[in-house]
């Protein structure tokens, strides 16, 4: 007999990132701003570096300007 039991599994206390900084290399590219979301969303402060800044900042994410070639 097996019990009916409600799980209230959230994957954000498995994978959370709160108090962490990240650093994202070519970060205003399509795959760089998206781990940004996803990573501030799960808590990360996170920091896009980049050679120009393409899109808005949301929150808990910064652009780094590169001047590197």
């Amino acid at each position: 007999m097996k019990k009916n039991i409600k799980n209230n599994f959230d994957y954000k206390d498995i994978f959370s990132m709160k108090n962490k900084n990240v650093v994202i290399f070519g970060g205003t590219g399509n795959l760089g701003l998206n781990f940004s979301k996803t990573l501030s969303y799960a808590g990360a402060k996170v920091y896009l570096l980049d050679k120009e800044k393409k899109k808005k900042e949301k929150k808990n994410i910064f652009f780094l300007k590169s001047n590197e070639k």
